[in-house]
């Protein structure tokens, strides 16, 4: 699970870095080289509603992935 404030922007970043073997979570690549881009979904499973696009919003964004993790505790953070 990862915060991104532009997710299209974030998915097509991490879908070129696992493709090139470049992406910072070696345990992600592994089981991207193993099940290939059809074994993996991106999707966004929660979304913060603000006024200002322009505030740092970084510490809702972390309790808000915080909350998910609670209730799937198999998640894990893309980024270590």
């Amino acid at each position: 699970m990862g915060i991104s404030k532009d997710t299209k922007a974030d998915f097509n970043s991490n879908r070129f870095q696992l493709s090139a073997g470049m992406h910072p979570n070696k345990r992600l690549a592994e089981l991207w080289n193993q099940y290939g881009e059809g074994g993996f979904e991106l999707s966004v499973v929660k979304v913060l509603k603000y006024e200002n696009p322009d505030d740092d919003h970084s510490e809702e964004l972390e309790k808000l992935r915080e909350q998910c993790f609670a209730v799937d505790t198999k998640a894990r953070k893309i980024w270590k």
